[in-house]
């Protein structure tokens, strides 16, 4: 099975080259039809090419070992869909290359393969020749509770329509083991210190990926990161709404303290008036279940998945691979990404 236990940094601006020989692909999409649509299409150039259904990797690891590649099928959250998956079902990141095949109504500014068949075509004939690259990209992760969750866009962590006073750190680069500077040492001390960065009041904070700085975050006044060796932290509201940062890639500590509760008995009453209106019985205990939902909350690319938490640790320490079928110039990169419309995503 191929997966990924890697705790050092794989800061990669370059590029590097992919396997020249194709035997086989993994593709992860929503319905059998769409998966036929670009199995069929990879047989027809590729004969000796296997195809595998990504929901038989869920079942058996193993039969990544023979994929070169993972073709998650749709926009750029089928991406992070995939991602996600493959790190819950097995606890680590896949170390096989993606390359994002995109329908042409869905958002895919990590596209590389389109789903049309003239174009997909003349993509997948590049792979084919060897005529691409290998670029490692930033993956976030978090632990909650002893449970592992990674993120390919953003770690937000929300507390609306509550205040919150957010202290951000960040680990002390100057720290070392043996001599050797900490983040490339492969030892990670979630104890380690950590300086300041600041403290505000506001409705959350996010930590944002190179990947996720063309999404959410950058509806938040982030920044478009064309590198991998730096995050946006970014906080969300409140009165210090543009004080956002640009950080090195390292890890980042967040901690909460919770101001101006919302939930009073008023708020109770409606809760349960709510309720009676969809004809479910009331909630005996409104004000506290308010208190959770109102509480803090961490959102990983847009999914909540755990509330009341009151700090964590964002580790930015591994990646994963990505096709990359042509090399841009970061300005080329730039107007990709702030004009979509000119290049067809």
């Amino acid at each position: 099975m191929a997966t990924s236990s890697r705790g050092l940094f794989r800061t990669s601006l370059s590029f590097r080259q992919g396997p020249r020989v194709i035997k086989g692909v993994c593709i992860s999409a929503m319905s059998d039809e769409v998966f036929n649509r670009v199995s069929s299409m990879v047989r027809d150039m590729a004969p000796d090419v296997t195809c595998v259904n990504f929901n038989e990797v869920l079942q058996d690891g193993a039969l990544l070992d023979g994929c070169d590649f993972i073709f998650p099928v749709g926009g750029d959250g089928s991406v992070a869909w995939v991602i996600r998956t493959y790190f819950k079902k097995f606890g680590a990141l896949p170390e096989t290359p993606l390359c994002p095949v995109i329908k042409p109504d869905s958002v895919g500014y990590l596209r590389q393969l389109d789903l049309d068949e003239d174009l997909f075509r003349q993509g997948f004939k590049k792979l084919l020749d060897g005529k691409y690259n290998i670029r490692d990209r930033t993956i976030l992760k978090t632990e909650v509770r002893g449970k592992w969750y990674c993120a390919t866009n953003e770690v937000f962590l929300h507390c609306e329509p509550q205040l919150g006073m957010f202290l951000v750190a960040l680990a002390d680069d100057l720290l070392s083991v043996d001599g050797e500077p900490l983040r490339h040492s492969g030892v990670w001390d979630m104890n380690s210190v950590y300086r300041p960065l600041s403290e505000v009041y506001a409705d959350g904070v996010m930590v944002v990926s190179s990947i996720g700085s063309t999404g959410w975050g950058l509806s938040h006044r982030g920044s478009i990161n064309v590198g991998e060796d730096s995050l946006d932290v970014i906080f969300v509201g409140g009165g210090n709404s543009s004080a956002n940062f640009h950080v090195p890639r390292t890890r980042v500590k967040v901690s909460l303290d919770l101001k101006n509760s919302s939930v009073t008995p008023s708020a109770a009453h409606a809760l349960n008036k709510a309720r009676e209106e969809l004809g479910i019985p009331p909630d005996p205990h409104a004000e506290a279940t308010l208190r959770i939902v109102y509480g803090s909350r961490l959102i990983l690319d847009g999914k909540v998945v755990a509330f009341n938490v009151p700090d964590l640790v964002v580790d930015p320490s591994d990646s994963i691979p990505f096709v990359i079928l042509a090399q841009e110039t970061i300005i080329e990169k730039a107007r990709k990404l702030t004009t979509p419309a000119l290049f067809g995503t």
